[in-house]
């Protein structure tokens, strides 16, 4: 398979996102519930933010919700997103190569990346998943 290939034929095209006003409790009905495990934040249609499985994960250990009260309640008494979320988005063009979505993700850094058009508006996203499944097909 050809690295040169555009990220466009490889991402996911209809991705899940959320504002920045939802409550925690519904980012982690939607990250437990859903098959994948990066959430990204917009505003309107750009993206700001991203929250993980593993932001979720962190956050209930760090607050000791593990066990007991209402663990939704306690995730929303104990933070919000725009607390909780990544701001420090790195995102690629529609048009880049696989090569690069390879270069952004084989650092172990990050296990996404947003995909934007010339109008920084979001139209996709590539995990690791997607280029280790297009390699290996």
């Amino acid at each position: 398979m050809p690295r040169r290939a555009r990220v466009s034929e490889i991402m996911t095209r209809e991705v899940v996102t959320v504002d920045p006003s939802t409550p925690m409790s519904e980012v982690r009905r939607i990250l437990t519930d859903e098959d994948f495990h990066h959430l990204p934040v917009v505003s309107g249609t750009t993206p700001f933010g991203m929250v993980s499985s593993h932001d979720l994960l962190r956050l209930m250990k760090k607050q000791e919700i593990l066990s007991g009260e209402d663990r939704d309640e306690a995730i929303d008494r104990a933070t919000t997103l725009e607390q909780t979320m990544k701001t420090d988005l790195v995102t690629m063009r529609h048009d880049d190569t696989v090569e690069r979505a390879i270069d952004l993700l084989a650092d172990g850094e990050r296990h996404s990346v947003l995909v934007v058009d010339a109008d920084e508006a979001l139209v996709g996203i590539v995990t690791n998943i997607d280029v280790l499944e297009y390699l290996f097909d």
